[in-house]
């Protein structure tokens, strides 16, 4: 169903968590979209004068350890708390569709190689990919995306993997085969959008799981590097400064990466819920 109406019905299945937390998420994506409209003040802009400023009417969240405007720099973490995560699922979910439909459609001794590789694959955690991409390519933001999109693979292939084997196995596939239909096309046309609809809502839940991740690499140096703002990035500058009583910085940020995770998970749950219930 689609248009107004079709809307209406996502957010009744939604229930009132889950369209709050759309609300959420579509505010969170519109600050970051106009946040060179919307900051008050440059997210880089020093002054060392106004160092740990209070709340005011010109800085609402006061300024950190270099008189920087924190609400500022919050609206312009956005946007790599947004990106990252995206970046993190399209790049795993496009490698984990294409190796997890190779595998169930082929099945065979096609299926059990790429099935052991996923299983050797879970045996390299995140953050210690991530490590290792740092010391190969260096810390920033794009080292790692890519090392938690390649550890994130396994989780995504493993799921579709099985949910492609099941939907392989349908009468209508074998049909399909005798009319002279091609695998690829098969796999393109019928095979993807019927398990679509199951691979698309873990994505979004692995989109959570992405932005804690990425949150974490910049917590230890190996993500997005200062000054640029992050909220990751933001939450371990300002544990620097708890010691000396001021919170403000650690706190909003990580209030943040909390609202936006919690947002994400409760959408995800709820679709996951609405799937099961069509099956």
């Amino acid at each position: 169903m689609t248009g107004p109406g079709g809307f209406a019905r996502t957010l009744e299945q939604l229930g009132l968590a889950g369209t709050l937390a759309l609300l959420l998420m579509v505010a969170v994506c519109l600050i970051a979209i106009f946040a060179p409209w919307i900051a008050p003040h440059d997210p880089l802009e020093i002054d060392v004068a106004n160092a740990f400023g209070p709340p005011s009417a010109a800085n609402p969240l006061g300024t950190d350890t270099l008189g920087r405007d924190i609400l500022s720099r919050l609206i312009w973490g956005s946007r790599s708390a947004l990106l990252g995560p995206l970046a993190i699922v399209a790049l795993s979910g496009g490698i984990a569709a294409v190796v997890a439909l190779t595998a169930a459609w082929n099945r065979g001794w096609v299926d059990s190689v790429i099935s052991r590789i996923i299983d050797i694959q879970f045996a390299f955690p995140a953050i210690l990919l991530a490590l290792l991409v740092a010391a190969v390519f260096s810390s920033g933001f794009w080292p790692a995306v890519v090392a938690l999109a390649l550890a994130s693979v396994p989780h995504k292939a493993r799921l579709l993997r099985s949910e492609a084997l099941r939907e392989r196995a349908q009468p209508y596939i074998e049909a399909l085969e005798v009319q002279g239909m091609s695998g690829p096309s098969i796999t393109a046309r019928h095979l993807f959008p019927a398990v679509w609809p199951l691979f698309s809502t873990q994505l979004i839940l692995s989109f959570g799981y992405a932005t804690i991740e990425l949150a974490a690499i910049s917590f230890i140096g190996l993500g997005i590097q200062a000054p640029t703002p992050d909220w990751g990035l933001m939450v371990a500058q300002g544990q620097a400064t708890l010691i000396q009583g001021e919170f403000r910085e650690a706190l909003s940020a990580g209030l943040c990466i909390v609202a936006v995770v919690t947002a994400v998970t409760i959408i995800g749950d709820r679709l996951s819920h609405i799937h099961v219930r069509s099956i």
